[in-house]
């Protein structure tokens, strides 16, 4: 005798992040009914259960350009499994640029009921000597998830460490004899590297040699080599002067190398460079103190002086010639030598009287 009749729907409850789902339900008249028109329903269940988190792991934190095995994994794991596929597209910063120095792919997967997916770092050798560089990583987006921690909450750090050996340097120099002044007065002192690097190589020298710097030469203490670049070069330029010298020598070495080393060790890139002297020597001139003497009274003895015209850098020696009616030893003495040191632009001798018991003219 009853016109209705009802059962009840009940929605179970899990912990599973889904999409919202649908009970379709139909009258299947099986007996002492007919179903009046269409009597389908649709109830939803709507889900509730909040979306999985997801975290970031790295299995190591190092790896090594060349080395075999130069990767690493990086793991996004969900704290919960999913009823949805769960995507995490990550962000990528660092000193270290992709596809160049690594390779990574930007997005992981979790299928759905999964609870974590992995993909492979891969460090990229080469043959330049580098910095240690880094590949940041963040969580950009997680569809179907949340990243843990917020914003930057799963960055990590990966640091690829170099193993390339640092170049070796040789010197050279364009001519390894140049002039006081004019067009030759002048020489390039080249540093050069076995190969490029992407650090700054410096080159600082020791001078040596005869010649002074500042005085006889200018020349830098140390060349700078830019990354990228297999050379840098510096000038030496000799400096004139009106001093008649020997030609003088300028040693260089390499003292130390900053990012890089000497090829051939200690002295290996020993250059000599000769600077040549052009200064004519100086001029002589002779005066004496007094033009008379006697043999034993009065004035005795006078000064012979030898005057250069411009100082030198060298010993200059004079040698004199004597004539006339006075015999040497007899009537006098004199040193025939006069020597005039480096630096100095006068000396002297003295002529000594003879004395003797000879009346003569």
């Amino acid at each position: 005798g009853d016109i209705s009749r009802s059962v009840t729907l009940f929605a179970q409850n899990d912990a599973i992040d889904e999409l919202d789902e649908t009970v379709i339900i139909d009258i299947d008249c099986s007996s002492n009914c007919i179903e009046s028109g269409v009597q389908q329903k649709t109830v939803t269940i709507s889900d509730e259960t909040n979306p999985p988190t997801v975290t970031l792991t790295v299995g190591s934190l190092n790896v090594t350009e060349s080395v075999p095995g130069n990767n690493t994994t990086v793991t996004a794991t969900l704290n919960t499994p999913s009823g949805l596929d769960v995507t995490v597209r990550l962000a990528k910063s660092g000193t270290a640029t992709e596809n160049t120095d690594y390779q990574m792919a930007g997005t992981m997967t979790i299928p759905a009921g999964g609870l974590e997916t992995s993909i492979t770092l891969s460090a990229l050798g080469d043959v330049l000597d580098e910095f240690d560089q880094t590949v940041i990583m963040d969580i950009d987006v997680v569809t179907n998830g949340t990243e843990l921690g917020g914003a930057t909450g799963q960055q990590k750090i990966v640091t690829i460490l170099d193993d390339d050996p640092e170049p070796t340097v040789t010197l050279s120099v364009a001519s390894a004899d140049v002039g006081e002044s004019g067009a030759t007065s002048t020489t390039t002192l080249k540093a050069t590297l076995s190969a490029v690097s992407e650090k700054v190589v410096t080159v600082i020298l020791v001078k040596s040699g005869t010649a002074s710097g500042d005085t006889d030469y200018m020349l830098d203490s140390g060349i700078t080599i830019l990354p990228a670049n297999f050379f840098s070069s510096i000038i030496l330029s000799a400096v004139n002067d009106s001093i008649d010298e020997f030609d003088e020598t300028v040693v260089i070495d390499v003292d130390q190398v900053e990012n890089g080393t000497e090829s051939g060790g200690p002295t290996g890139q020993q250059q000599t460079v000769t600077i040549r002297d052009d200064d004519p020597p100086a001029g002589v001139t002779l005066s004496v103190e007094s033009a008379n003497i006697h043999e034993n009274v009065g004035t005795t003895s006078t000064t012979v002086t030898a005057t250069l015209s411009i100082v030198s850098a060298k010993g200059v020696t004079v040698t004199l010639g004597t004539a006339g009616d006075a015999i040497k030893n007899t009537d006098y003495t004199l040193n025939e030598t006069i020597i005039i040191p480096a630096g100095s632009t006068i000396s002297s001798v003295t002529l000594f009287a003879s004395d003797d018991v000879t009346d003569e003219t």
